[in-house]
């Protein structure tokens, strides 16, 4: 809308947000020209739980790309609710001259918030391809019958073993060897290890011992019984606490997302638009992944205790 019209593809139209709590009396404006506002991603970005690094980095203002990417996500699904909240085009043959007007508004913030969605989804896109550890890249599948095991517990037991590796100068074969009788292939980069290398020696390596933090974990427990199975392999259980301390506190889901114009594209008959669910515009997670950042702070001796998460409600 501008200067008191409605006007088809005006260029300037915008759409205002103000935020509930806890984002504060901003208002936010998305316009053809800023798509995706940095003080609006910034604002979605800062409501996402701080990761371990972020919290003992405190000091030093640490800000990972995997908040990022979160705070991303979160704003897409905001955006998505706003989207479908607008309904869809009503038939205007025989409509009243205000009720026309009304529709072309209506279209045209529909039209806003499409571009800002799919300009949103390029962002993440990107991040989610630039200095990114895959979890489908490391755990190949093996040529003998396996188990079915879900990604986070496979990569916990796959760090586990890297890690040992790691501190106990064995080696760093890109693959780890058998688990209940089967080969868990894991090709990295030297970029992807002498990554994993440095958060163990700048943060999860200064964890409190097993005995004073993790004791009560069963998964640990669980994990390093297995792994050490029949003595096969010799990993201490502060190795495997701290990938699976790493793996929780560094890792991130990342999506496809539909392409939002064919979806309500394919809600129309022709002639009038159908209803468009909010379920049909989520996202569906295809892998797991750690998103390296360019800088990791040392951080002195800590514990779970020292990790304080208020809860906050997220979009």
């Amino acid at each position: 809308m501008a200067y008191g019209f409605c006007l088809k593809d005006n260029p300037h139209d915008s759409i205002s947000l103000k935020l509930p709590y806890p984002f504060g009396d901003t208002l936010y404006t998305i316009t053809h020209n800023n798509l995706v506002p940095e003080n609006l991603l910034q604002a979605f970005c800062n409501a996402q739980d701080s990761s371990a690094r972020e919290i003992l980095s405190r000091g030093s203002k640490v800000t990972t790309r995997r908040r990022q990417y979160l705070g991303y996500h979160s704003l897409y699904n905001a955006l998505c609710y706003k989207l479908v909240a607008l309904g869809v085009g009503k038939n205007m043959k025989y409509a009243s001259l205000s009720a026309k007007f009304a529709e072309i508004y209506r279209q045209s913030q529909q039209d806003l918030y499409m571009a800002s969605i799919q300009r949103l989804v390029e962002l993440m896109d990107e991040m989610a391809t630039y200095r990114t550890i895959y979890a489908r890249d490391v755990l190949r599948q093996g040529q003998g019958k396996r188990r079915k095991m879900e990604t986070d517990e496979r990569m916990k037991r796959w760090l586990s073993i890297k890690i040992h590796q790691l501190r106990t100068s064995e080696g760093t074969d890109d693959s780890v060897a058998r688990q209940d009788g089967e080969e868990v292939e894991g090709p990295i980069s030297t970029e992807h290890l002498e990554y994993i290398k440095k958060l163990v020696d700048l943060l999860y390596g200064q964890m409190n011992a097993w005995d004073s933090d993790w004791e009560d974990d069963a998964g640990v427990l669980d994990r390093h019984e297995e792994l050490t199975y029949n003595d096969d392999l010799q990993v201490d259980i502060n190795d495997v606490a701290m990938a699976s301390a790493l793996w929780e506190e560094e890792s991130v889901g990342v999506y496809r997302f539909p392409d939002i114009k064919e979806v309500y594209a394919a809600a129309h008959d022709g002639k009038v638009q159908g209803p468009v669910d909010i379920d049909s515009l989520s996202g569906e997670e295809f892998d797991k992944v750690i998103l390296m950042d360019d800088e990791i702070k040392r951080v002195s001796w800590w514990n779970h205790s020292d990790l304080d998460r208020p809860d906050k409600e997220i979009y």
